[in-house]
């Protein structure tokens, strides 16, 4: 427990903005791509739709001993609660003016469902991912070198404010005219959208005492095998197609990952060094791949889209490499969310 319910300020606020960068502006995909007054302003509404919400997750996590297990379980719940009910681009044929976003949903439609293959696991496993999952890891590591990554940053109070905060986002973006699609979504669509979100809420919880096993008396992966691994497996899933076969590879990949997490932080060794080098790999293959295409709204020239893809690639590797340094003296740590 944090002391005395005091916010540990420096691991809230890192964490409030590390997650809308990793999850939007590492992929510089659209107009505000190198426009650092509009990058900064946009926090303003990014930093509480998913910072807060990644906050509150690894407050739970901490707090009930959920484990990695249950910050992804959590962080998927997150991913289905805004792209099917915040900004409901699961369920869009056209989004945001994107010229290729037909093209990308049509090969995977599954018409019963109103949605796309490939959005559900472009959409709501990047949120997992990017949103969630990674910058927690990196935030916690950072929060390591102070003895702060195994405690509570934040009292009720500071939950309750990021809850609001969250939701009030949450509304703007929902009232947001580029987010209500041509036709509107069917209420059974939303309704079986918040079922999900539920569920996976609840199966979260209820796996909690698998979470606080005893740790497997093994050896964790060195952590630059942990890098490589996670780059390989996320280079595969940002790579692959919109058909159903690169769909299913891409979605095989995060599953051989979310396993694979789920494994390894459950060995003795396992700790901050290792969770970060899980988020380092993934983080540099979505910037990474970033230099590779323009982005799909908004005119941007290339000097500006390439000095914005290198400036905020070095900005979250210096993070992850800070995080990943060792304090002094520092003891072998088991764990971070195990």
């Amino acid at each position: 427990m944090g002391r005395r319910g005091r916010v540990a300020w420096g691991p809230v606020l890192l964490l409030l903005v590390l997650s809308p960068v990793c999850a939007e502006y590492l992929a510089a995909y659209d107009s505000t791509t190198g426009d650092a007054v509009a990058l900064v302003a946009g926090l303003i509404v990014l930093a509480p739709l998913y910072g807060a919400p990644a906050l509150l997750i690894r407050e739970a996590a901490r707090r009930y001993g959920l484990g990695w297990t249950g910050v992804l379980l959590l962080a998927l719940a997150f991913g289905v609660l805004q792209a099917g009910l915040v900004d409901q681009s699961l369920f869009a044929l056209e989004y945001h003016g994107i010229a290729v976003w037909h093209d990308m949903v049509r090969g995977t439609w599954l018409g019963p469902l109103g949605t796309s293959a490939y959005d559900v696991q472009n959409f709501v496993g990047g949120h997992v991912v990017y949103s969630i999952a990674a910058p927690i890891a990196v935030a916690e590591g950072l929060a390591a070198r102070s003895g702060r990554d195994r405690t509570t940053w934040c009292g009720r109070i500071g939950l309750g404010v990021a809850a609001l905060t969250w939701i009030a986002a949450a509304l703007l973006v929902w009232a947001d005219e580029r987010s209500q699609q041509a036709q509107p979504v069917a209420p059974a669509r939303l309704l079986g959208a918040a079922v999900v979100v539920v569920a996976l809420v609840v199966t979260a919880v209820l796996l909690r005492r698998r979470a606080r096993r005893a740790p497997v008396d093994a050896p964790a992966p060195r952590w630059w095998v942990v890098v490589l691994v996670s780059l390989a497996l996320a280079l595969v899933n940002q790579t692959l197609s919109t058909t159903w076969a690169g769909t299913l590879g891409a979605t095989a990949a995060l599953v051989v990952g979310a396993v694979l997490l789920h494994r390894c932080s459950r060995r003795t060794g396992w700790g901050p060094r290792q969770a970060v080098a899980v988020a380092a790999g993934v983080l540099l293959a979505r910037g990474g791949f970033a230099f590779t295409y323009d982005p799909l709204t908004g005119d941007v020239g290339t000097g500006r889209k390439l000095a914005h893809d290198a400036v905020v690639l070095a900005l979250v590797l210096g993070a992850c490499v800070l995080a990943a340094r060792r304090p002094a003296g520092e003891r072998s740590a088991s764990g971070t969310l195990a």
